[in-house]
């Protein structure tokens, strides 16, 4: 049974991209509406979470059931998330910064940013985040903090944007899924195919027939 990386995100649009990323590193994945219940969630046999909503917009939280964060799961807060949950235990989030140059990114030594060179890169757009002492900095924006671990729990908040042909945030939730959740790299054709006949054989009628139609091109 595979063992998927469950993602959860206010932007539909960033959620495929997520998964899509993922199992591009092989990855089994699986997006979820964002007020999934934490019994939708374990029937899944999730390894991992993965959140994520827009850093300027408010409610980042809005509708999700806190009660996934005491799963026992690794979880990944993204952006506005990261900083409505830093709100949530303790801290505080300053208004959110725009510059016209990226700000240069300090990662710490932690297993989110294995392979991963901050030289030259950086982020437009921050909240900067003050925490308490139940989190860990592990991650800043010039001298402004953006990402933080948790002391009690496996939940990592990170203000970084996940966006398309970026290395970095392919490498970073590729370090999530090995190297924090232990994910196997167990979705490829073969999975695809085992999926693909399991869910016709489902939903074909007992000793009925299947029509297949099948188109040419990019399809």
């Amino acid at each position: 049974m595979q063992e998927p990386v469950v993602v959860f995100c206010k932007e539909r649009s960033t959620a495929w991209l997520i998964c899509r990323l993922l199992r591009w590193r092989q990855v089994a994945s699986l997006y979820l509406p964002y007020d999934a219940t934490p019994e939708e969630v374990l029937a899944l046999n999730p390894k991992g979470i993965i959140l994520s909503a827009p850093l300027d917009e408010p409610g980042a939280t809005d509708g999700l059931d806190s009660r996934i964060f005491d799963l026992g799961l690794p979880v990944l807060a993204l952006d506005g998330v990261a900083a409505a949950l830093c709100i949530a235990g303790g801290g505080q989030v300053s208004p959110v910064l725009r510059s016209a140059a990226p700000l240069p990114l300090k990662l710490g030594e932690h297993s989110l940013f294995q392979e991963i060179n901050a030289t030259g890169n950086g982020v437009r757009i921050h909240a900067p985040l003050q925490l308490t002492g139940a989190m860990t900095p592990i991650a800043s924006a010039g001298e402004n903090i953006i990402g933080y671990a948790m002391n009690d729990k496996p939940v990592y908040g990170l203000e970084y944007p996940i966006e398309r042909n970026d290395p970095d945030a392919a490498q970073i939730l590729t370090n999530f899924a090995y190297g924090i959740c232990k994910c196997r790299a167990d979705w490829n054709e073969d999975t695809m195919i085992s999926q693909a006949i399991g869910t016709i054989r489902d939903g074909a009628p007992e000793g009925g027939q299947v029509l297949c139609a099948i188109s040419g091109g990019v399809d």
